[in-house]
């Protein structure tokens, strides 16, 4: 049996929320491939990132969970690789109770 997801998920939150939800990542840039960003929201655990061609409209774009490329934690290096086949990157901040910011691309 299996036990691990192929594809990456944004874990459901818990208990109740207390304070508005996460603000988007700033200073999103895209330096020779490395994409960079920052935040000062403190209650930020995750950041999405989503990778896109270019041919999918955006605002159907993260309907589709393949899109959805990693959930890389807040005290990770706030860095990711461009990738080469051009896809567009989106990142998105989500709070411990679940819920994500609005998708920000360099």
């Amino acid at each position: 049996m299996n036990r691990y997801y192929s594809r990456p998920a944004i874990a459901p939150g818990y208990g109740t929320a207390t304070t508005a939800p996460p603000q988007a990542p700033t200073n999103i840039r895209d330096r020779n491939g490395q994409i960079t960003w920052s935040t000062s929201d403190p209650n930020v655990v995750n950041y999405a990132i989503y990778q896109v061609p270019t041919t999918t409209p955006t605002d159907c774009a993260f309907i589709d969970a393949r899109h959805l490329t990693a959930v890389i934690p807040a005290n990770a290096t706030n860095q990711w690789s461009a990738p080469p086949n051009g896809e567009q990157v989106f990142i998105s901040a989500v709070d411990r109770w679940g819920r994500e910011s609005q998708r920000k691309s360099p």
